[in-house]
């Protein structure tokens, strides 16, 4: 509710001034790439899920891993480390998670009631980073992906690299062009995909590990 009030006194604000006013959704912390499901952290680090669940079996389903939780267990396949334990912080439970998404879309719900009640419009770009986590995005022919070393964000998992950042300005850009009734030009990602150094992050499709090809590889 304080959050509705004083997004209303900003918009209202500028309204009363007769400016063209656009805001935009809150975009869902767990459409990065820092949270991964327990299914996705078993394909980006290339262990079985059958694995992954007999190793990490404190990891629910629903849970939530974070970017620092696969460096964690990509060492413990790769360098030899110790198998099973994960630092604090390392998992983002389901419960938490249903918390954060409910407090996402209140929020987002009052945006959107502040923007129609004061002749605003609304920009959905929770919707477009949503859509890019649930099934990636098109980038000049290749597609790209929201996960973890998928192209779309940088190593930090959360900031979108040049690809990324092109898409959404494209995006943005339709919307301004649908809404105004504009002509606006659309970034050539074409231009941008070759030169972004977050394309190079993304690995071909390795070979799954299980338990017995771990094992057999510490013999």
């Amino acid at each position: 509710a304080t959050f509705g009030a004083t997004s209303t006194s900003v918009v209202s604000g500028l309204r009363d001034l007769q400016a063209q006013v656009i805001v935009t959704t809150i975009p869902n912390p767990l459409d990065t790439a820092y949270f991964s499901t327990a299914a996705t952290a078993s394909s980006i680090v290339y262990l079985a899920p059958s694995a992954f669940a007999q190793l990490y079996p404190q990891v629910g389903s629903q849970d939530y891993l974070t970017r620092n939780a696969l460096m964690t267990i990509s060492n413990q396949l790769e360098a030899g480390d110790p198998l099973g334990a994960l630092p604090a912080g390392s998992i983002l439970t389901a419960a938490t998670a249903a918390q954060l998404t409910a407090g996402i879309n209140a929020l987002n719900v009052q945006i959107v009631n502040v923007a129609k009640a004061n002749g605003a419009v609304v920009y959905d770009l929770n919707a477009f980073l949503h859509k890019v986590k649930g099934s990636g995005a098109s980038a000049a022919g290749a597609t790209i992906t929201a996960n973890f070393l998928g192209g779309f964000y940088t190593l930090d998992a959360v900031y979108p690299g040049p690809t990324g950042n092109s898409l959404i300005a494209n995006d943005f850009l339709s919307f301004l062009n649908s809404t105004y009734h504009k002509s606006f030009p659309m970034i050539d990602v074409g231009t941008v995909l070759p030169n972004d150094p977050v394309i190079s992050y993304v690995r071909p499709k390795g070979r799954l590990r299980t338990l017995e090809s771990i094992r057999g590889g510490r013999r």
